[in-house]
């Protein structure tokens, strides 16, 4: 690859009396690396005075191409045209000052700065006053904030008189009045000095205010414009809206990440954007210690470890937002998995569910659009599960239950829970070869895996009322004999005999394309009023589109969740059993697709009723 093409044929004296004062210009800029396409097709200028904003998610490319810009990353193609002379402060994303010796903040600028002292003073009590940390010079510099550090970096960038300042993320680890601040300094750094400040950052609210323009980029540039401009662009929405949730979700931590994976089952009330990305949340966090594991488990069972456990592994084979997984053998001599969980969890739970109360009161009170959606019921209910959650004990019996109501299905199968081993706060199940079921292609036979699965699920429910409620691939197994092993079962739902026959009966309905039984199961549960007499036709705009499609466009999924949608048209009640169940069927049709894509779900659902009637 071409190393980028940086040339400096603008005369920037001569432009400063043009109309555009142009001091950088890219073209064509691209970057790709380890076979991904990170940076395509980067078109882009400045002038001098502008304050531009890269805004975008997170992966977006946003610091590859200021990096670029300031001539860090050198493997792009393309053309970064500078005007002559031009001087270029940086101020990266992450600048760590926990090494330094115990050092003052005015020391800590002089010293960077030592030549530009002795010519001009001037230029450094100018930058201090501009930036305002005159009151915190005396201040040791371990021990100012993160805004101020952020203040401090961009005084010592001034100091060197730039012409272009390029900032990365400059305000991420600031509070909202704190981010404010910066901002207004930034301008007023702009308009004194006729500096031109490019800066990244994916908060939508703070950066469009304080910029003269702005450039959205995923990966390629999707709009730009001045700030008026963009916010009536329906891409920009594209870009910030169910991507940026997810991955806002993943950063906040094992609450939030539960949290979002509960609710993305609410098509009813969220765009199918923002669920199909909320069902992507990445449940893994970095592990925790070994030494924190054992302690753990010897403190659950009050004993040392080498009196339950002959080995125990030193690394997880899994680590999640609750808990994490060691191999491990008894003292009998047989192999088991154990899952212990992390350390002080109950407190951040604790903690965080505090939070999302408080933002469900909010949400409640002053949206009208989220009153649908229950927020404050939704949270009470997740923070039920939470509980149980916390408990491993109650995963463990929830397994138990499982395993004996399954015990006689095809191609299915839960490991054996060692109860000797399993308290609170610790969980162990026996230990079982097997390929991850998202590793398709060193599966056999995947259709009927894809059957099994279906089969099993359509029994956990119509027959059970008892069901797996969280069938994503990370949870399932395959065995040396093509059996299913169901993992994790922290998340079952449980619906009441009636609720499962109306659910059967609905369905049947849809697949006899019956809409006048579909709309009296309906009437008869109650979850439409019976003087809706057109929520027939409603039904029949649902089915009709889909039944009859080729296989791989029939999708449980798309119809459950147009279902939720329109009966809430019809003032239905949002009913949290059918909504778990929804979601779990949502998982269960992705699982299925990726496992063998041209599985008929219809069909072996049809199949699996019929054989229950006979």
């Amino acid at each position: 690859m071409s190393h980028i093409n940086v040339e400096k044929k603008l005369n920037f004296a001569k432009k400063l009396n043009n109309v555009n004062n142009r001091v950088l210009k890219i073209e064509n800029l691209a970057l790709t690396y380890d076979g991904k396409r990170i940076l395509d097709n980067i078109n882009m200028f400045m002038e001098r005075g502008d304050v531009i904003t890269i805004l975008g998610p997170n992966g977006g490319g946003k610091t590859s191409l200021v990096k670029a810009i300031a001539g860090i990353n050198k493997s792009c193609t393309g053309s970064i045209v500078f005007a002559d002379n031009i001087k270029i402060g940086y101020m990266p994303q992450n600048f760590s000052i926990s090494n330094l010796m115990p050092i003052t903040v005015e020391y800590f600028l002089l010293n960077s700065s030592l030549k530009r002292l002795k010519k001009n003073q001037s230029i450094i009590t100018e930058a201090i006053e501009l930036v305002g940390i005159g009151n915190i010079l005396k201040n040791q510099v371990l021990e100012i904030s993160a805004g101020q550090t952020q203040l401090l970096l961009l005084a010592r960038c001034l100091i060197a008189e730039p012409d272009l300042i390029i900032l990365d993320e400059p305000v991420s680890a600031m509070d909202i009045n704190a981010r404010a601040k910066f901002y207004d300094i930034i301008n007023k750094i702009a308009k004194k000095r006729l500096v031109s400040i490019l800066m990244t950052s994916h908060d939508l609210n703070s950066a469009l205010p304080s910029s003269d323009y702005v450039i959205c980029i995923n990966n390629t540039i999707y709009c730009q414009g001045k700030p008026d401009e963009i916010m009536k662009n329906r891409t920009l929405n594209e870009i910030f809206s169910s991507h940026k949730l997810k991955c806002a979700l993943e950063k906040l931590g094992p609450v939030f990440i539960k949290f979002g994976q509960s609710i993305s089952s609410r098509t009813d009330v969220l765009n199918e954007d923002i669920t199909n990305n909320l069902l992507l949340i990445c449940d893994r966090l970095p592990s925790f210690s070994h030494k924190i594991a054992v302690k753990t488990i010897e403190s659950e069972f009050n004993c040392k470890l080498s009196d339950i456990f002959s080995s125990f592994s030193e690394k997880p084979i899994a680590a999640a937002s609750i808990s994490q997984v060691h191999r491990a053998v008894t003292t009998e001599g047989k192999e088991v998995a154990v899952k212990v969980l992390r350390p002080n969890i109950e407190k951040t739970f604790s903690r965080d569910i505090k939070m999302l109360s408080w933002l469900a009161e909010i949400a409640e009170k002053f949206s009208e659009q989220s009153k649908r959606l229950r927020p404050i019921e939704l949270v009470k209910t997740f923070a039920e599960i939470c509980r149980l959650e916390l408990d491993l004990r109650f995963e463990a019996a929830h397994s138990s239950e499982l395993k004996e109501n399954t015990k006689n299905d095809r191609g299915f199968y839960v490991p054996e829970i060692d109860w000797n081993r399993t308290a609170k706060k610790v969980l162990t199940l026996e230990w079982i070869e097997a390929t991850p079921i998202y590793e398709v292609e060193k599966l056999n036979n995947r259709k009927q895996i894809a059957i099994n699965l279906i089969e099993s699920f359509c029994s956990q429910v119509y027959r059970d009322c008892f069901f797996h409620a969280d069938m994503h691939p990370g949870n399932l197994m395959v065995d040396s004999n093509n059996n299913i092993i169901a993992l994790d079962c922290g998340i079952m739902g449980r619906i009441d005999r009636e609720t499962c026959y109306y659910v059967i009966e609905i369905l049947k309905g849809f697949l006899n394309r019956d809409y006048d039984h579909v709309a009296k199961m309906h009437f008869k549960a109650g979850y439409v009023s019976s003087q809706h007499r057109n929520f027939v036709t409603a039904c029949r705009a649902i089915g009709e589109p889909i039944i009859g499609q080729p296989i791989q466009k029939i999708s449980f999924a798309s119809l459950l969740a147009q279902l939720l949608k329109i009966t809430g048209d019809f003032d239905m009640k949002v009913q949290t059993q059918l909504l778990l169940l929804q979601k779990t069927m949502i998982l269960l049709e992705g699982t299925c697709r990726k496992i063998y894509p041209e599985i008929n779900m219809w069909k072996v659902v049809e199949a699996w009723i019929s054989s229950q009637h006979e």
